[in-house]
């Protein structure tokens, strides 16, 4: 019965609580949903990239001037090479590179790079 008198407790704490003034219940309204937005436009950021080359979290804007043009597709960080067929238009005007990161010898494995399209 001692869980009950804290329930008990608390409520009556809660009961005594002032309501919040308009501009304080409106600056939080506006806080939670500018969370929301961002949580949503974050979520959408990452679900446009294909299955096929994304298979977790291997996807990540990064800089378009870190890829550099080779004469058979893009290199990443002078270290990573995308071949043509890995070279893959981007939905949002930024570059995007999908690697398997490992631990050995050679640190990533290029899945796909998407790279705005070229008028």
């Amino acid at each position: 019965m001692k869980g009950t008198a804290t329930i008990g407790a608390s409520s009556k704490l809660l009961a005594k609580k002032k309501p919040q003034s308009g501009l304080t219940s409106m600056r939080t309204r506006t806080i939670a949903a500018a969370m929301m937005l961002i949580g949503v436009t974050a979520a959408d950021g990452h679900s446009w990239y294909p299955h096929d080359c994304c298979h977790d979290n291997d996807c990540k804007p990064v800089p378009c001037g870190e890829l550099s043009e080779m004469r058979h597709g893009l290199m990443w960080r002078g270290v990573v090479v995308f071949n043509e067929t890995q070279v893959k238009p981007s939905r949002d005007q930024f570059c995007h590179v999908c690697v398997e990161e490992q631990v050995d010898m050679v640190p990533y494995v290029p899945l796909c790079v998407f790279v705005p399209p070229t008028s």
